[in-house]
């Protein structure tokens, strides 16, 4: 199957279930990043599967700050970075894991009307899970620029 064809599929569930617009999905959720596509027989399946391996990458990362690795400086770093943040980091894994149950649930359904229902509910609670994302990502890049800058001070010191 095409992307074209797999594309010209959608637009016809989109208008049956008033989903959002390829285009839109796709550029949140990178739904064909590989370079050919096998056989699709459940296009809101699929969708809805790329849709949670997206989400399942953030929950990852979220949960990594919350219970970081001991091994692992950065998670370390960035987990005291966000300290304050606890709650709130708390509260979007919640509702990361929230999207990633109910396509569990959809998977074991197959429903078509109810794989509709999931892209609609996921997608909107995305595009206000993404803003508090991009609050904390920009103020973990902050961090890590004042701990440049002060290595960089560190090797200028000659005392």
């Amino acid at each position: 199957m095409k992307i074209e064809d797999l594309k010209k599929k959608y637009e016809i569930l989109r208008k049956k279930y008033n989903l959002p617009r390829y285009k839109d999905l796709d550029n949140e959720f990178e739904l064909f990043y590989m370079g050919k596509i096998q056989e699709i027989n459940n296009v809101l399946g699929f969708i809805r599967r790329r849709i949670c391996d997206k989400i399942g990458w953030y929950a990852g990362y979220l949960q990594g700050i919350l219970n970081p690795n001991p091994s692992s400086l950065i998670n370390i770093q960035e987990s005291k970075f966000l300290e304050e943040d606890k709650e709130k980091i708390i509260k979007l894994l919640r509702e990361l894991i929230q999207i990633t149950s109910v396509s569990v649930l959809r998977e074991l359904e197959k429903k078509e009307n109810l794989e509709a229902e999931f892209i609609k509910f996921s997608f909107e609670k995305w595009l206000k899970i993404k803003e508090e994302l991009i609050f904390l990502i920009k103020k973990v890049i902050n961090k890590w620029e004042k701990e440049e800058r002060k290595d960089n001070k560190k090797e200028k010191y000659f005392g």
